[in-house]
């Protein structure tokens, strides 16, 4: 029994023919939803027209509209019924023609157009390029039945026939006929000429390879010679004749020989320069699965798992368990405003650089107590860096000098004197002896740890500060004239090539640091500028640059700390670099979410401006940040183990960091 309502309903419903299985109730126990009837309901047998297509499995089940309850339906019946989602209730029929047909859309005028494969409202992609995926995956996965059955029951194949018959004559070794039919696939004229040479090839080795000299001669002056300007070519395949076995000309050739194999390596080579309408590209499926899992986890701003996501049934999500947010470690040794930090790479130390001329060196391991403490400088540190190997550190300061320093042993090994202006940056290079710093003396130097001479002196601009790459590909450096200059490493060291990119940024840069990756970078701009102004109140604002080097674009812009006299250093963090994080002048170390620049904490503990904050490399849960309060804080996630230490210095007297609190 249908009343007019539903029925009125059921004609308005776009539903869409597919077999499924599903409950008639809800998930939850309750009653359940009402659907609009199907138009294969009260069918009594197949449609007209409907032989060697798929089955109304539901045509005889009895189904009260009123009530939507089942009555009498076979076990069979129950598996196929009408399901309640979100294109709405689906069944499935086959059309005279053995293509899908979409019920419901057909009485809108929009049937035509699924079946054709065209994208509607709807569905935002073409049905035709979705079957024909579905196919491809049943192939892949060893499923070539039900490929076969999906191809017959929709009337949309996988390949054109135009690439099935190529594929047929390449694998029989019928390279003439192959070439006939390249002018049936889509291809442009440098596409054809490629698929024309690879053939041509093919044919030749095999002449070899068979004997016929006299023939495979003519394939390669009457056939191959006309196509290609390209004289290396035809020389090469001509001193293959003088092979003496067919071994002989399998290496030389680099050829697989006149079997499937080879056969095959023509037709993936062919199939390179074909269009996707006349063949989809490699396991398309699994490369969508793959870029939808990695657009989850670029949109959950808290995810830092070192594993990435692969749950197909359930949207990535992440909570705040792994995303550091609280002081773990206060370090107060420093007797004057701590101006820089950086973790080793290997992760197990901390070194910081301060006001007070010193550098001191934490050990992780041991809870951040002082490892060394180096002196020697005669005014304040500006910076410090980590040898690849964390066998050394070098120091640059106000007092115009680099020194390099024995981690081990906290010993001074050489000191660099050149430059005429206080020392802004050091990075050392992709080797582990050779380092570049700037300074505002207009000077970049390239050095050898093992002698105190420059190697190289590039006169330029005035440099804020550089960064090189971790697989030594890149330098990026900045510069008081608001230009962000990459430089392709090592060619700029060794013949002192000019820049290979510059960007122009809108206010004064104070700091810069490269992602893992080598892609990104990330730029600090101040709001000394008027071109970073707040919309609503046309203040000047500061803002974290994030660059896409390969792109050469601006991509994201951070904001919501305090920046205007002071140099801040930010960085990247986090499982595959998915944060980014600062310091401010109001005390707060900001956290940020790399891709949507979404603000995910605002951390405050510190009293003073924050100048410099570090990710530990090997600890994605744990960063450090350097104030003018001379005070390091360590931020991470509470621990039983810390929790514990805590409740002991609670009730009495500890020793941390090389001091006596109680």
């Amino acid at each position: 029994r249908v009343c007019e309502e539903d029925a009125t309903e059921s004609r308005q419903t776009s539903t869409l023919l597919l077999p499924v299985t599903t409950s008639l109730s809800g998930s939850d126990g309750s009653p359940p939803r009402k659907r609009p009837r199907s138009a294969a309901s009260n069918m009594g047998g197949r449609r007209e027209g409907d032989a060697g297509g798929s089955k109304v499995y539901a045509e005889s089940a009895q189904i009260c509209r009123e009530c939507e309850t089942e009555d009498g339906a076979s076990e069979k019946e129950k598996t196929c019924l009408a399901f309640d989602g979100k294109y709405g209730a689906a069944d499935s029929i086959s059309a005279p023609n053995g293509q899908m047909r979409i019920a419901g859309l057909q009485e809108d005028g929009e049937g035509e157009e699924a079946v054709n494969g065209i994208a509607n409202r709807e569905h935002p992609f073409h049905h035709r390029d979705y079957i024909r995926i579905v196919i491809q995956a049943l192939e892949h996965l060893g499923c070539r039945q039900s490929a076969e059955m999906l191809e017959q029951e929709t009337g949309i194949r996988l390949r054109s026939p135009a690439v099935e018959e190529l594929e047929q004559a390449a694998l029989q070794g019928c390279w003439d006929k192959a070439e006939s039919l390249l002018p049936q696939l889509e291809l442009n004229d440098e596409q054809t000429l490629k698929c024309r040479l690879v053939i041509k090839r093919q044919k030749f080795l095999e002449m070899l390879q068979s004997e016929r000299i006299a023939e495979a001669m003519n394939c390669l002056r009457a056939e191959i010679t006309p196509l290609t300007e390209d004289s290396k070519m035809s020389h090469s395949l001509a001193c293959l004749v003088l092979c003496k076995d067919e071994e002989t000309l399998k290496k030389q050739a680099k050829w697989l020989g006149a079997n499937q194999a080879g056969r095959r390596e023509v037709l993936k080579q062919i199939e390179q320069e074909l269009p996707p309408s006349a063949i989809i590209p490699p396991r398309r499926l699994d490369y969508l699965l793959q870029q939808a899992l990695k657009y989850q986890m670029s949109q959950c701003l808290r995810y830092n798992r070192n594993e990435p996501w692969t749950n197909l049934l359930v949207d990535c999500h992440a909570t705040d368990d792994l995303v550091p947010n609280e002081t773990i470690h206060l370090l107060e040794l420093h007797k004057d405003e701590v101006w820089h930090v950086q973790f080793s790479n290997d992760g197990k130390f901390l070194a910081s650089a301060s006001k007070d001329k010193t550098v001191i060196i934490w050990s992780v391991e041991e809870q951040f107590n002082v490892y060394k403490v180096l002196k020697g400088h005669e005014q304040a540190v500006n910076i410090v860096a980590w040898s690849p190997d964390d066998r050394w550190l070098l120091s640059g300061g106000g007092d115009l000098t680099i020194k390099l320093w024995e981690t081990q042993t906290g010993d001074m090994l050489r000191e660099f004197k050149v430059h005429t202006e206080s020392v802004s940056a050091i990075a050392w290079l992709h080797d582990d002896d050779r380092f570049v710093s700037g300074s505002y003396d207009k000077k970049l130097i390239v050095w050898n740890a093992k002698n105190e001479e420059p190697e190289k002196i590039i006169s330029g601009e005035r440099v804020t500060d550089l960064a090189v790459s971790k697989d030594g590909r890149r330098l990026v450096l900045i510069s008081p004239e608001q230009r962000i200059r990459v430089y392709s490493l090592p060619h700029m060291v060794e013949s002192n090539k000019a820049a290979t990119m510059t960007f122009n940024e809108q206010g004064s840069m104070t700091s810069v640091c490269i992602s893992h990756d080598g892609r990104y970078a990330l730029v600090n701009v101040s709001s000394d500028s008027q071109s970073t102004c707040n919309a609503a109140t046309q203040e000047p604002q500061p803002e974290v640059h994030l660059w896409d080097l390969d792109e050469k674009k601006l991509l994201k812009r951070y904001r919501g700390h305090k920046q205007g006299r002071y140099v801040i250093r930010s960085s990247f963090g986090g499982n595959r670099d998915a944060f980014v994080v600062g310091g401010s002048e109001d005390c707060r170390v900001f956290l940020w979410h790399r891709d949507s620049a979404a603000l995910i904490h605002a951390l405050q503990g510190h009293s003073g401006t924050i100048n410099s904050v570090a990710w530990n490399p090997k600890d994605a849960v744990m960063f450090a940040s350097a104030s003018d309060d001379n005070t390091i804080r360590v931020w991470g996630r509470k621990t039983k183990k810390t929790e514990a230490k805590k409740e002991h210095m609670n009730g009495g007297s500890a020793m941390t960091n090389g001091i006596i609190k109680t």
